[in-house]
């Protein structure tokens, strides 16, 4: 049962977003590619009534390039690929430690409204999981249409240094076998500490519509806090240190994660 709920984790448990205010489009001909390498670790997972049980180390390493780039000024188009390996003790997931391709999607972001300070943008997209014969697959085989709202507000203080409020949420219609729809919301605070440095703090859940009881173990929720640190020195490069742990889920794992993320904007 342990081997069981560690595979599971190699699912989703170590999924998470870059921190970003995503409710802005991009400037036309402007994009970014944000390369991200994830480590996550975990000896506990949260079963289907939220409580802890001990397993086997698990740990999972991911690398996802996410793409954007403003086709005009009032649409963005943008993508992001995933590859991953997990091992839970001595057992791996694969034949070696090679990445595996756990998931890509693409979509589209336009304003709903833009002011000067608030912005309200729609994002449909798809998502298109791994093959069911993966082991880092939880969505099925089919493509997951998905609707997400975003809502940004953006101001600068009396030092004219720009800080942001940005929340979101995600609707995915998953419909393979006993797979339920989902609901993911996010809330993210940005404030520039000079020039350079950006502190970034968020948190993230994740629902099952339907609940997780008695259900297909890609059911699952996820309440997930990150802190970040973006060191912006110039408008080409950036770099993004993470921290997150998942504080309280259902079928799913708790533990932390470390991300580090190279910002190129062109």
């Amino acid at each position: 049962m342990k081997n069981l709920f560690a595979l599971f984790l190699a699912i989703f448990a170590s999924i998470t977003s870059n921190a970003y205010g995503g409710a802005w489009l991009q400037e036309e001909g402007r994009g970014q590619l944000i390369t991200s390498l994830r480590l996550y670790g975990t000896t506990e997972f949260f079963d289907d009534s939220g409580h802890k049980s001990s397993i086997d180390l698990f740990t999972k390493t991911e690398l996802s390039p996410y793409f954007e780039y403003g086709i005009t000024d009032k649409l963005t188009l943008g993508g992001e690929f995933s590859m991953a390996a997990a091992t839970n003790g001595a057992a791996r997931y694969s034949d070696s430690l090679d990445m595996q391709y756990s998931y890509g999607n693409i979509f589209a972001r336009m304003y709903l409204h833009k002011g000067e300070h608030l912005v309200f943008s729609l994002e449909p997209g798809i998502d298109f999981p791994a093959t069911i014969g993966s082991d880092l697959v939880s969505d099925g085989s089919r493509p997951i249409p998905e609707m997400k709202f975003n809502f940004g507000y953006g101001f600068a203080d009396r030092r004219e240094l720009g800080h942001f409020f940005d929340a979101s949420v995600k609707y995915r219609h998953r419909s393979q076998g006993d797979l339920n729809p989902m609901l993911k919301s996010e809330a993210m605070f940005g404030y520039r500490l000079d020039y350079y440095y950006v502190v970034m703090a968020s948190i993230s859940d994740e629902w099952t519509l339907g609940g997780v009881k008695d259900r297909y173990q890609g059911n699952y929720n996820l309440v997930k806090p990150q802190i970040s640190l973006l060191y912006d020195p110039n408008e080409q490069i950036a770099h993004q240190i993470s921290l997150y742990t998942n504080i309280y889920g259902e079928n799913t794992g708790a533990g932390y994660g470390f991300i580090y993320s190279l910002w190129y904007r062109f």
